[in-house]
């Protein structure tokens, strides 16, 4: 059987063995906050201006169909191909937005990821130190 001490030495060994590793997971989990933060910044930037590039869209159409009509030009035929033409091209601008914010994501999310599996593992290491040293401890010289 076990003295005291060898009992207590171990508890705390382990203990300390755990709880440092604990600490070092919130760190990583800390990390993986961070990252994910600067991930939903880029989408909230994202919105809004893909929501500004969409208004400047419309105000365009409107300037372009009140400009055909000003002129009494009958919004039929090439100058309904040119407000197509006009929302299309707009159109594609969003979609290149869009598409460069998700690449911009994409960084971050995976470092959120990684932090995290890091963290998980970082425990799953820290509770089998704490459980090895604390059976060397008990299993004697």
């Amino acid at each position: 059987m076990c003295d005291p001490i060898s009992l207590t030495v171990a508890a705390l060994g382990g203990a300390s063995r755990f709880f440092a590793a604990d600490a070092e997971a919130q760190r990583f989990e800390t990390n993986a906050r961070i990252a994910e933060s600067r991930a939903r910044a880029e989408q909230a930037r994202t919105n809004f201006e893909i929501e500004r590039m969409r208004q400047r869209a419309r105000r365009e159409r409107g300037r372009a169909r009140t400009g055909f009509a000003s002129a009494g030009v009958q919004v039929i035929g090439t100058p309904v191909e040119v407000l197509t033409d006009l929302s299309a091209d707009r159109e594609l601008q969003v979609r290149k937005v869009q598409f460069d914010s998700e690449v911009a994501q994409f960084g971050p999310r995976v470092l959120a990821f990684e932090q995290r599996e890091r963290a998980r593992r970082t425990r799953l290491s820290g509770l089998a130190s704490a459980a090895r040293f604390g059976l060397s401890s008990l299993a004697g010289p």
